[in-house]
């Protein structure tokens, strides 16, 4: 194989080894260059080289002008485009042939002439085969080479093609391994990236054969997604694996939930909770009614007509009402269409699962002797299946109202009895504060003797409205006047009913900005307090997790600071009258003592804490959003889609509450999750670690449960009305308060200073002197951070001035002169514009220069400089005086003032420049500090007498002020 590293042009003999010599590759595009660049060559052996072997060849720089390179780098070369190669002179007696010559004659002209004048000449059969097609070629305009620009992009464009190249390679050798790859390499390299249901999701596109079965999982997530659309599932069955059609209707339709007992199901829950234990077990009854949409329709599958009423209980005959009411006596299924269809749900007490476990429609609302038959039996039902059954809870309705009667649940001991157990009993908290709000609206409530109205909500509301900063944020219109569908809105009677309104109300009502006398004003604080009362009543009986910062959200447990606010809410409770014979607050004191009761059976079996918003109907209506939101929202489904969506409902665990109910979202899971795995034993589920966790907290927790941590930033007395009478003691105080809006920017500003103060112990209250930067890279938050709030609180940077430093003995003599000059104003109003205030100062070429503060804008770096530190340095001293808005002076004084010229000044120039500048006063007051220069002068015998208008004089050393001879201005 031949050198690349030698020149391939006849009779040259240069290789790279030769000094002050480059090679150059061969040139072979454009096919003109390339044919006289083989023209010049004389090597009759190139002509038979490919392209790309002619390319591997080399010409050395011997055979280039230097005109003809480029030179794109230190010490780099390469010819220009469209250089052309000539031979070397003829040395050693190499004729050129009449071929070669016939061949020269079709090269350009300069081409020519150099050829010619080579040492080396093709030989006469280099052409034979080639020179006919040259003829035929028309010569090429010789190209312009390119500026130095142009060469670097084509050197990058080069570049980024051959990175292009590369990075395709790479990509077929990756594509080439990942079909190398199993299945299990693919998910343990995806599990890097993505996880929870994405990692599943991936993993059953991945795994998904004709001849596998769904997993549990994948049948969920299937299920769930055919439930929220039907339509989006089909589109999607089209792209992606998933189950097929047939087999989610075969999977829904295994379940058959038909109205009342069904055996199936309570042998299934009998398996399901044999292993647990009594914790797990326990739980809350809870029942409600959905509204449905009459009508019938046939079920093909068990081949009944559905939509009319069944109740599911059989008793003795007796007649029906005319009104179409169901009454004792009726068949399991009547002739009436339902309108309405009663669910009871179980929730967990201590774990959080709930479990749909008995329905019925019926024909309007059940009357309350039906609803205490079917309350007994499906407690009976449920104690038979494995639960045990410790607290039930319902709405305010009045049949259920009249069925817990009928049971023999009252206000003094609310519980009821069955067999040996003893079952507690409270109706759902967030509805009675509903009803508490909407009884409001209209009548007044007296509460230890104070009346407490709606309209100072309205006031409050009103004088909040246009601000820019809000005491009670969240108080809207559609708070203080809801309309009929927001006066069903729980959120909207919990939120007037809240800490920051009740606050803002006596915030206000203390400040006297809501209200047109003392009357009102003592409404509006009883309401403040209602609020603030009813707002921890509310968040003891909504507690949600043990470890809440709010102290009275914790639930019940050791520390008893929930339990004894339960016991006083109850007796405040029972001092209040309501003259529209609401039911609420009876029911709100029944409630109250039935969690009491509750709580009180749980301690004594070793429970050591309960959550009360398990005590509460939430599971069960976040179940009734579910039951709606089926291809949409649907207020109103019928019986058959009700019935249905119940079956996807036991199906499915993947569902969360649709948003905008009318309740808080609960996490707790299905007890059954899929009909068809009934009888496998998930007891795994159940985290065997809970009570241990549990007591592992509080046992680091009971100091932090006993400490007191108020969640009041406003403080309320137990009377507000005297609050009210301390602020009428004088006129002033009640200027001086400021208003609401302003105190709520205080509050917010100290909120912010508290976290500040909290969070970075490097803030400026606590350090008045650290800097942003300090508290930036301290707490690691950013400069402009950091900087808007210092802003936003008013905080602002002040620097330090240097002042003199006093003497222990300057006190007294400073105190003196006070003293004295204030005397003096008071008695004459124009004393001090009689006073001729002087003083000299020395300016030397040496000043003051922070380089800090002065800057030049540019755009390039001026280089600026100050002249400092001069060689030949001198200092000029100046006299000046300000007598009321009159300036004298300025006046030179000798470098080195002394006492002789400074009393020739006052004898002979004072007077002119006071004449000067029009100073005609009686008594011109002459006040000058205690320089060396004015203290001599003094002591050599100086009087006053001899300064012409001039009537007293009195100065002060540096370090005190003290009159001339003793003398008092």
């Amino acid at each position: 194989m031949p050198t690349r590293h030698k020149c391939c042009f006849a009779g040259c003999d240069k290789t790279s080894q030769h000094p002050d010599v480059s090679l150059h590759r061969f040139v072979v595009k454009p096919a003109d260059i390339r044919d006289q660049w083989l023209a010049n060559s004389g090597n009759a052996s190139l002509f038979s080289l490919t392209d790309k072997q002619l390319h591997d060849r080399r010409v050395c720089s011997t055979h280039f002008l230097d005109n003809e390179f480029d030179y794109p780098g230190i010490g780099k070369k390469t010819p220009k485009r469209g250089a052309i190669p000539r031979s070397l002179i003829i040395e050693n007696n190499i004729v050129p042939s009449e071929q070669q010559l016939e061949v020269a004659a079709e090269i350009p002209q300069d081409a020519q002439v150099d050829s010619l004048d080579s040492n080396a000449c093709l030989p006469s059969t280099s052409l034979s085969v080639n020179s006919t097609s040259m003829r035929n070629r028309k010569p090429r305009r010789k190209p312009v080479s390119l500026s130095r620009e142009n060469l670097t992009l084509k050197f990058q464009l080069g570049r980024s093609r051959r990175k292009v190249k590369s990075l395709a390679q790479k990509l077929r050798r990756s594509e080439n391994r990942i079909k190398e790859l199993s299945k299990e390499d693919l998910i343990e390299g995806a599990s890097k990236y993505i996880w929870g249901k994405n990692l599943d999701f991936f993993k059953m596109q991945i795994n998904h054969s004709n001849q596998r079965q769904w997993e549990e999982d994948e049948k969920q997530f299937a299920l769930g997604l055919y439930y929220k659309s039907p339509k989006a599932y089909k589109y999607l069955k089209d792209i992606f694996n998933l189950p097929c059609l047939s087999l989610i209707y075969r999977w829904v339709n295994n379940i058959n939930l038909r109205p009342g007992t069904n055996q199936l199901f309570i042998e299934q829950l009998k398996l399901k909770l044999e292993s647990k234990n009594f914790m797990e077990k326990s739980g809350v009854l809870m029942w409600d009614e959905i509204m449905i949409k009459p009508g019938l329709e046939y079920n093909r599958k068990i081949d009944i007509l559905e939509g009319f009423e069944d109740i599911g209980v059989e008793l003795d005959d007796k007649p029906r009402k005319s009104n179409g009411q169901q009454e004792i006596g009726e068949p399991k299924v009547s002739d009436f269409i339902a309108t309405h269809v009663l669910v009871f749900m179980i929730g967990g007490l201590i774990y959080d699962w709930k479990q749909p476990f008995f329905y019925v429609p019926s024909a309007g609302t059940i009357s309350a002797s039906k609803l205490k038959i079917l309350i007994e039996k499906v407690i009976k039902l449920a104690f038979e299946a494995g639960f045990i059954i410790h607290h039930m809870v319902c709405d305010q309705s009045s049949s259920n109202q009249s069925a817990i009667k009928k049971l023999g649940i009252i206000l003094e001991n609310p519980s009821y009895k069955f067999e040996d157990h003893d079952i507690s009993f409270g109706f759902d908290a967030p509805h009675i504060f509903k009803s508490i709000r909407n009884t409001l609206i209209n009548n007044n409530f007296t509460v230890e003797g104070k009346i407490v109205s709606w309209v100072p909500l309205i006031q409050l509301h009103e004088l909040q409205k246009g601000k820019s900063c809000k005491a009670a944020p969240k108080l809207t219109e559609h708070h203080v006047k809801p309309k009929a569908f927001e006066k069903m809105k729980v959120k909207l009677a919990v939120q007037v009913f809240s800490n920051s309104v009740g606050a803002a109300l006596m915030t206000a009502t203390l400040n006297k900005e809501i209200g047109l006398n003392d009357a009102d004003l003592v409404i509006a604080a009883a309401t403040a307090d209602f609020c603030i009362r009813l707002n921890r009543i509310f968040d003891c009986l909504n507690a949600r997790s043990f470890s809440d910062s709010n102290p009275y959200r914790k639930g019940l447990s050791e520390s008893t600071r929930v339990e004894d606010e339960l016991n006083k809410a109850a007796d405040w409770v029972n001092t209040i009258e309501d003259n529209s014979q609401s039911p609420a607050f009876k029911n709100l004191l029944i409630t109250i003592k039935g969690i009491l009761l509750l709580w009180s059976r749980l301690k004594s079996k070793g429970i050591r804490y309960i959550l009360t918003s398990r005590l509460n109907q939430d599971k069960l209506e976040n179940f009734f959003g579910f039951l709606r939101e089926r291809c949409g929202y649907n207020n109103n489904p019928t019986l058959t889609q009700c019935i249905k969506n119940m079956q996807y409902a036991v199906l499915v665990t993947l569902l969360v509450p649709p948003v905008g109910t009318n309740c808080e979202a609960d996490q707790a899971r299905l007890l059954i999750s899929n009909f068809n795995s009934y009888v496998k034993d998930t007891s795994g589920e159940f985290s065997e670690n809970i009570d241990r966790q549990v007591e592992d907290w509080f046992a680091r927790n009971d100091a932090h449960l006993e400490s007191d941590q108020s969640t009041l930033h406003t403080t309320v007395t137990e009377n507000p009305t005297e609050d009210i009478n301390t602020t009428q003691t004088t006129p002033d105080t009640a200027l001086e308060t400021p208003s609401l809006e302003r105190q709520t920017k205080k509050y917010i500003a100290g909120y912010l200073a508290y976290r500040l103060n909290n969070k970075h112990h490097y803030a400026v209250e606590v350090d008045p002197r650290t800097s942003i930067r300090i508290i930036s890279r301290e707490e690691n938050l950013s400069y402009s951070f950091v900087q808007k709030v210092l802003k936003r609180n008013h905080l602002h940077a002040f620097h330090y001035r240097k002042v003199q430093t006093l003497q222990p003995e300057d006190h007294p003599l400073r105190m003196r002169f006070c003293e004295i000059m204030l005397n003096r104003i008071a008695e004459d109003d124009t004393f001090l514009d009689r006073v001729l205030f002087t003083d000299e100062s020395a300016f030397g070429t040496d000043g003051t220069f922070n380089v800090h503060n002065h800057h030049q804008y540019s755009v390039e770096n001026p280089h600026l400089i100050v002249e400092n530190k001069h060689q030949t340095r001198f200092t000029i001293n100046k006299w000046a005086g300000i007598i009321g808005d009159t300036i004298i002076g300025l006046v030179d004084f000798p470098e080195q003032l002394t006492g002789a010229y400074y009393r020739d000044f006052l004898e002979n120039r004072l007077r002119e420049l006071l004449q000067r500048n029009h100073v005609e006063n009686d008594e011109v007051i002459f006040q000058h500090d205690g320089a060396p220069a004015h203290t001599t002068m003094l002591q050599s015998g100086f009087s006053i007498n001899s300064i012409p208008n001039v009537g007293l004089v009195f100065h002060g050393e540096t370090t005190f002020i003290h009159f001339l001879a003793g003398t008092e201005p």
